[in-house]
């Protein structure tokens, strides 16, 4: 699912959605905590396109995983927050059997929207995630929580609703 996700993320780079606006440069980056368990930095790319850092439980890796914390940042899109709900969902969509697909926004504000997506248990692609997406003047900046635990959705729910809740993005080193 995560290798579908990324394509994804290609896909609309390549389509032009994410054409980069003017902005002051700064070096931005989203504050959080994660919970009280270990947790390790699994993978970390950047390119033009964008960033990703991937961080799984001790233990558990990128390709073997059942919860995974993503930190992503895309150029600023020429789309509004509503619009990037959309087409991730679409994806998502697409990826699952539509019917399979669900999601629900949490919270949103003028410079953020946080919704929870998940997939049915009786699909191969079975998952749960929070997704917290940040507009800032450069970049879309994302936290992203995902389980592959279904019967622990009730547990992880308030712990990384507030963990994601809580997340801000500083900007820092600006010109």
């Amino acid at each position: 699912m995560k290798i579908a996700v990324r394509k994804f993320w290609l896909v609309l780079a390549i389509c032009g959605l994410f054409q980069t606006i003017n902005a002051k440069q700064c070096e931005e980056q989203i504050d959080f905590k994660f919970d009280d368990r270990q947790w390790e930095k699994g993978y970390e790319a950047s390119t033009a396109e964008g960033s990703i850092v991937e961080y799984t439980l001790k233990g558990e890796n990128v390709h073997n995983w059942t919860e995974l914390v993503s930190v992503q940042s895309v150029p600023l899109a020429a789309v509004s927050m509503d619009d990037y709900y959309t087409y991730f969902m679409d994806g998502i969509k697409k990826a699952a059997q539509p019917a399979d697909a669900q999601s629900r926004i949490i919270n949103k504000t003028k410079d953020s929207i946080f919704f929870e997506w998940w997939i049915a248990a009786n699909s191969p692609l079975a998952q749960h995630e929070w997704f917290r997406l940040f507009k800032t003047p450069a970049s879309f900046m994302i936290i992203r929580y995902t389980t592959k635990k279904l019967d622990d959705v009730n547990k992880a729910k308030p712990i990384w609703e507030k963990i994601l809740n809580d997340a801000t993005v500083k900007e820092i080193n600006c010109k």
